[in-house]
């Protein structure tokens, strides 16, 4: 079994069911899709859909070479 990537930013949840652990929660309690499929092509990849967080930018939080 092949793992994904995970990113363990130690500052709460940045997920694409919400920013904030409230936000996160609740879109959990409520069970909401949230999955936006967006495909991509990178032939250095195996995967070709990601599923964005939206409305979060790493600034603050990774230098710009981390970010990319």
């Amino acid at each position: 079994m092949k793992s994904g990537h995970v990113a363990i930013t130690g500052l709460g949840v940045r997920s694409a069911a919400g920013h904030t652990p409230p936000e996160f929660w609740q879109t959990l309690l409520r069970a909401r899709p949230t999955a936006r499929l967006h495909a991509f092509d990178d032939a250095r990849s195996v995967q070709h859909a990601a599923c964005p967080i939206v409305d979060f930018t790493p600034d603050g939080y990774l230098t710009p070479k981390e970010a990319r």
